[in-house]
């Protein structure tokens, strides 16, 4: 399906079987056959309840790592951990952090990641920053 395109209604009884497919463009309406289909919600970063201490881009995802040094938000005499955000001992994970990937099975990794930084944070420093 094109990016000028969107899906107006599913068909089948047990299954999925067609799909109707509006043309954006021309405002015309064909259906397909179709046995699979990925539905995709959104990708908006929802941060604005974020402290402005918190880097993020323009549309709203956590700047961390190396992303925050190059933004020169990042303040610390150490390099930021992969996952850090501009205030030491803060990180971010999943669709939040600015990232080209968006992808539930990238998003557990980076959790489990966090925690492993949260952990050697906390081993060289008393407590994180508060915001």
């Amino acid at each position: 399906m094109e990016l000028h395109s969107q899906v107006q209604a599913v068909h089948g009884s047990d299954h999925l079987a067609q799909i109707d497919i509006l043309d954006c463009t021309s405002g015309t309406v064909h259906r397909e056959d179709c046995g699979g289909l990925f539905v995709f919600i959104g990708a908006d970063a929802q941060t604005q309840w974020l402290p402005p201490d918190i880097a993020c881009d323009a549309r709203g995802y956590i700047l961390t790592g190396e992303d925050v040094v190059k933004s020169g938000r990042w303040s610390s005499q150490r390099d930021p951990y992969l996952l850090e955000t501009s205030v030491p001992g803060i990180f971010a994970c999943g669709d939040v952090r600015f990232s080209p990937i968006k992808r539930v099975a990238s998003a557990v990794g980076e959790g489990s990641m966090a925690i492993a930084f949260v952990q050697q944070y906390l081993q060289h420093h008393a407590q994180p920053a508060s915001l």
